[in-house]
């Protein structure tokens, strides 16, 4: 389990390592100040391409800092973050972080709690971004009016076309 001077050290390796492409950070009960340092590493991070860190503790502020740093980042291709006590309002955030981002293909955010207004966040995202190609959303609460969104933003989004 990593605690937050464990994240801030990670984080900062982040910024100068050019070697790592993969992180498994999964179920260390990181927590949104732990977020907070680790997106911080990737806003300068030119290498990693796949980071995994689902089964932790970010909530709605830890998603924020990692929405911060994906309108940042321009190698992420996979990011893991189900099971993170994430709603609606965190969701909120990813939709804004991935209609800046250019490079992100696979998103798993299952498990947390975003229900429909969280998925009309993700869906807004959708809309714009256009490298997404898979995403797992199972296990939110998503019911009729948030498929509708997601399936709106699906219509304009031109993916594997």
């Amino acid at each position: 389990m990593f605690d937050d001077d464990d994240m801030r050290t990670i984080g900062d390796q982040l910024k100068i390592c050019h070697s790592v492409t993969q992180l498994n950070l999964y179920s260390d009960r990181i927590g949104p100040s732990g977020a907070k340092y680790l997106a911080d590493g990737l806003k300068e991070n030119k290498f990693l391409t796949h980071l995994l860190m689902g089964e932790n503790q970010l909530g709605d502020e830890g998603a924020r800092h990692m929405a911060d740093a994906l309108k940042i980042n321009e190698t992420l291709g996979s990011l893991r973050l189900e099971r993170n006590g994430i709603g609606h309002i965190g969701a909120q955030f990813i939709g804004e972080g991935l209609a800046l981002n250019k490079t992100l293909g696979v998103l798993y955010l299952h498990g947390n709690d975003i229900g429909d207004v969280g998925a009309e966040g993700i869906a807004n995202g959708l809309k714009v971004h256009k490298k997404l190609y898979k995403l797992v959303l199972a296990d939110n609460k998503i019911g009729d009016i948030g498929a509708q969104y997601l399936a709106e933003a699906l219509k304009v989004n031109t993916v594997g076309q």
